[in-house]
């Protein structure tokens, strides 16, 4: 994995800069390239492996996340841990197309119990996973 040494610095020693981190799977990658910001992103990265993420940047204020729920629909207890280790942060929670029909209902539920998240649905989509364009979210 490719990552940028500004961007290793700024997660061992904390440094804080005002842009979001992206943090999560194809999604939150293509956001993060729209945004040409930073974070820990990979396509294909399952929920499991974004928690592993969440832990390397939760010392950062504002977090834009999509959890990896769309490449493992059936791991939903790491996207619980995930949010639970975000509960401090400024979050925004990206939802999901492909799972179950109610998976934004129950994303949107969890970053309702946590008080500085905002929870972002993904109505559009061609291919059923990913928005059909990418913008800047802030």
């Amino acid at each position: 994995m490719k990552i940028n040494l500004l961007i290793l610095l700024s997660l061992i020693f904390g440094i804080c800069y005002a842009q979001p981190v992206y943090v999560g799977d194809s999604i939150a990658q293509g956001f993060k390239l729209a945004a040409k910001g930073e974070g820990l992103t990979k396509v294909g990265a399952s929920p499991k492996t974004v928690l592993e993420y969440v832990k390397m940047t939760n010392d950062r204020k504002d977090i834009i996340l999509s959890t990896g729920i769309s490449n493992n629909c059936n791991d939903f207890n790491s996207v619980k841990k995930q949010l639970d280790l975000l509960k401090d942060n400024n979050l925004t929670l990206i939802g999901n197309k492909n799972c179950k029909p109610e998976i934004n209902d129950e994303l949107k539920k969890l970053c309702n119990q946590h008080k500085s998240c905002k929870f972002i649905p993904l109505l559009d989509s061609k291919d059923g996973v990913h928005p059909s364009k990418y913008y800047k979210l802030y």
